[in-house]
Parts: structure tokens; sequence; C-alpha cells
């Protein structure tokens, strides 16, 4: 999650702002939700523009590789590695 967390402060720094995680691994979450096996993070965006967010969404789905889901929820953006090799013990599970 380190590459999806740079690209996240790269992006939101073009605009002029700071990311937050607010939940990675800690809080609550579906039972099967990759947080659970450090695979998803989530931003807060109640301090980002409206007009800028869906802008930084769809930069940041063009720049990441197409195992990031990158999904704007209504109070947060959620990453998460979702790959299927990351199953399996692949060296791309510390994404």
């Amino acid at each position: 999650m380190v590459l999806a967390d740079t690209e996240v402060n790269r992006v939101f720094g073009v605009f002029g702002l700071t990311p937050m995680i607010t939940s990675a691994n800690d809080s609550k979450h579906r039972v099967d939700s990759l947080h659970y096996r450090g695979r998803a993070l989530d931003y807060r965006i109640f301090d980002v523009p409206a007009d800028v967010l869906p802008t930084i969404h769809r930069i940041l789905r063009w720049n990441l590789s197409p195992e990031f889901d990158v999904i704007l929820e209504d109070d947060h953006l959620h990453i998460e590695y979702d790959s299927p090799e990351a199953d399996h013990g692949s060296s791309m599970d510390t994404a």
C-alpha cells in the first residue's frame, strides 16, 4: 500500500492538499475486508473541495495499476490492492 499512499500524497499535493489516512487495518469493516489484510486504506475527504474530488478520483484510478480499486465513498476515498496474486503469498502482498 506504500505505492498507493505515495501516489495519493503526490496527487493531493498537486491541488495543495494534504491527505489524511482515517483507516488502515483498524476500525470496523466487513469481515472479508482487505483492510484486515493490510491491503486497503481510507482517506478523509470532507476537507477536499467538491469540484476537485472527482478529478482526484479519476487521476488516482488512471495512475494506479489495475490491481488497485479506487472507490469514492460518501465520506471517504477507499483504495485497496485487489490482486489475486496477493492472496497466494506473492511478493506483491505488500503493495
